[in-house]
């Protein structure tokens, strides 16, 4: 995905055998490894590292802003959406339920993240709706 500058890309690479996310220039500079060298933020506060044997970061969307990066992520067992500061490199997770959360796009205003998420292994996808916060998660269909 483009960056909305159109200076930078953020793309799904496996070069060291498991899929993280790499960010690059538009002239086709070396990729550098970002979801690699995030800091993590623990929901009862500090962080943590990556660990590199967890590496299963896909799907990465910028914010209108170009500031933050959403994507997926199955370091926990299970795909859920995390947003990234690009600067400070730190992560959060934003999604907490479900079998399945993937395929995270920014809302144009950057107000809301859109995803596709599945309840359980059995159940349908789902579109939800999510503040960047974390907050006001909403279901728009029912695919039930």
């Amino acid at each position: 995905t483009w960056s909305p500058d159109g200076k930078r890309m953020a793309l799904t690479l496996s070069f060291a055998g498991r899929p993280e996310i790499y960010v690059t220039n538009s002239t086709g500079g070396e990729a550098e490894p970002f979801s690699r060298n995030l800091r993590w933020q623990k929901f009862n506060g500090g962080f943590e590292s990556t660990d590199p044997m967890l590496l299963c970061d896909v799907e990465p969307d910028w914010a209108p802003d170009g500031k933050q990066l959403v994507f997926s992520s199955a370091r926990t067992g299970h795909p859920m959406i995390y947003v990234a500061d690009v600067m400070s490199r730190t992560a959060r997770r934003l999604t907490f339920a479900g079998k399945y959360n993937a395929s995270p796009s920014w809302s144009p205003r950057g107000d809301k993240i859109l995803f596709a998420a599945q309840k359980t292994s059995s159940s349908n996808f789902d579109i939800y709706l999510i503040d960047p916060d974390g907050n006001n998660l909403s279901r728009i269909t029912d695919g039930t």
